[in-house]
């Protein structure tokens, strides 16, 4: 819980869930290690390091993809779309989980999002 509430851990740096009973990724966290890895919104994941993720919890996918910032952990991705699933390596690091976001939109319009 105080890693969660931290504002920051060491880890690849994406939000995961279950969608259609499959570890999904909600969202990578903006110039975090998985969004420079390639990792989209909506990606399966199939393994970590070799673990199916069949069946697998959030919260015991998260504990395998989190780690020590400088390790690296494989990740298997099948992308929407895709033809077959992709292995990421992806080197954790320190995350900082920002708490707002800002953007123009066309027509002048300002985003701001807060997390």
């Amino acid at each position: 819980f105080e890693e969660d509430i931290a504002g920051n851990f060491e880890g690849v740096g994406m939000e995961i869930g279950i969608k259609e009973k499959q570890l999904q990724v909600v969202t990578p966290i903006k110039d975090s290690p998985a969004e420079r890895a390639g990792v989209k919104s909506g990606d399966y994941i199939l393994k970590i390091d070799d673990k199916s993720t069949v069946d697998m919890s959030v919260d015991a996918a998260v504990k395998l993809i989190r780690g020590k910032g400088g390790t690296t952990v494989k990740i298997l991705f099948f992308t929407k779309g895709g033809t077959r699933p992709v292995e990421r390596s992806i080197v954790r690091d320190v995350i900082n989980i920002p708490t707002l976001d800002t953007s123009t939109k066309p027509g002048g319009i300002f985003v701001i999002r807060l997390y």
